[in-house]
């Protein structure tokens, strides 16, 4: 049998320098056990994050969707009434594109069939009678 023997007087040192290195051991277990639980933690967050995202979701497009029928409907409506609206317009545009072609060469006869001022490089110097052509 052997026996560890202490003195008296180095006694504390001894028991200080054994409980320093198992103080060290359980603060390393310690701060591993925070820092897996942190872990965890932040892993479940994550995870009902996600979870409340995706019912979140599910219940607004549920809720929405009466909504969503209503404005595609609303939409090819709109869009028939703009087609059935488009065909006379073009029409009416073409025949404005007529009238303005036809203003045009009547004013380009007009201004070259006038006789030029005296001493004026410009043809057709009489305001008024492009004016009562144009109306």
């Amino acid at each position: 049998m052997s026996f560890v023997t202490v003195p008296r007087h180095g006694a504390s040192n001894f028991i200080q320098s054994v409980l320093a290195q198992d103080v060290a051991t359980i603060a390393a277990q310690d701060a591993e056990i925070a820092r897996r639980v942190r872990q965890e933690v932040a892993r479940l967050r994550e995870k009902a994050e996600a979870e409340g995202r995706a019912l979140g979701e599910a219940a607004a497009r549920a809720a929405a969707a009466p909504g969503l029928e209503s404005l595609t409907r609303a939409a090819n409506i709109l869009t028939a009434t703009c087609a059935q609206l488009a065909a006379p317009l073009a029409a009416h545009e073409a025949e404005i594109a007529g009238l303005v072609t036809e203003l045009a060469f009547l004013l380009a006869r007009h201004i070259a069939a006038a006789p030029q001022a005296a001493g004026s490089a410009e043809a057709g110097a009489e305001p008024t009678a492009l004016i009562a052509l144009v109306t």
